[in-house]
């Protein structure tokens, strides 16, 4: 069976009532909310859009709507790789041999628990997201990032020692801190991170933009990820511990962009996002919700007011 939105974009209207009849209405098509979405949906959806047009990319960029989605789209495809990931996915060794871990087998050992800690930390952030909203677990996962990396930073300037030209830890528990510090990392990272990176950018792309739209979105994450697989290693090799000052600022300027940038988008129909994204104060309206009277055929006849916004 395929989608009410699916089926309109082909106009195939009456096979779109149908479906949402029975999910929505108990079977009557005439019933007001089933009325009410069949109306959004077909304002909002296009059965001549670009997305008919393998070639017409101009959906991402020819309105001041879709520029800032796509804005969202290009920040989450940046900030998925460059919050201190990289390190951790390609250059765990390094940052270990940092904490004074110079043992291959250890950092073996090590390197297998981290990708556990990490797999439970995004299966709980995937439990977790519909509960918290998108913006509560962007901010509250890189405000501890930042904390952590801060921690990571001052462990390693005041623990690491050269005997003859190695590396090495001054402080056996200050090492093994440092170490509980960056799979804590990996926790918060993976809870916060790993299940939006696919779930935001799709909520921010209109229905008939988000097969191009996710192409783009991959297409930057892969540049950014040329960046920490070629680039990380040199960075670690020349700068050592100070290369964790970077993190720290970028992650900064992350939070501050997602607070002021990065719309709600739980528990918003796509036709709801698609009013939040036309009006000026978009951060703003999305964290509102307004309570409406639908009555019949006449749809929305009495506005009720707005819940308290969240975060």
């Amino acid at each position: 069976m395929q989608t009410p939105r699916w089926l309109m974009a082909n106009d195939r209207h009456e096979e779109a009532l149908d479906v949402m009849a029975k999910y929505h209405g108990e079977g009557d098509r005439n019933s007001p909310i089933v009325q009410l979405e069949y109306r959004e949906m077909l304002e909002d959806i296009s059965v001549t859009g670009s997305d008919k047009r393998w070639w017409d990319y101009r959906e991402l960029f020819n309105s001041p709507e879709v520029r800032y989605r796509t804005m969202l789209v290009l920040a989450i495809g940046f900030f998925g790789q460059w919050s201190g990931n990289g390190p951790v996915s390609y250059y765990y060794p390094q940052m270990l041999a940092g904490a004074g871990i110079t043992s291959n087998q250890t950092q073996l050992l090590l390197q297998g628990f981290q990708n556990v800690v990490s797999f439970v930390g995004a299966v709980f952030g995937a439990i977790m997201c519909d509960r918290w909203g998108r913006r509560p677990q962007f901010l509250v996962s890189t405000g501890i990032v930042i904390v952590i990396f801060a921690i990571i930073t001052a462990l390693n300037a005041t623990n690491i020692a050269f005997v003859a030209g190695a590396q090495t830890a001054r402080n056996g528990a200050q090492a093994k801190a440092e170490i509980a510090i960056i799979f804590l990392f990996g926790f918060v990272f993976a809870a916060g991170y790993t299940p939006l990176q696919g779930l935001y950018p799709v909520e921010c792309l209109r229905y008939e933009s988000r097969a191009k739209g996710m192409g783009f979105y991959n297409f930057w994450v892969n540049v950014a990820g040329f960046y920490n697989t070629f680039v990380t290693g040199i960075a670690f090799t020349g700068a050592g511990w100070k290369y964790y000052f970077l993190f720290i600022f970028w992650d900064c300027l992350e939070f501050a962009f997602i607070y002021f940038f990065f719309v709600e988008t739980k528990s918003r129909t796509l036709e709801e996002l698609t009013e939040i994204f036309r009006g000026r104060d978009r951060v703003q309206r999305s964290v509102r919700q307004t309570e409406v009277v639908v009555q019949g055929s006449a749809g929305v006849t009495e506005v009720l007011g707005e819940k308290a916004p969240v975060v």
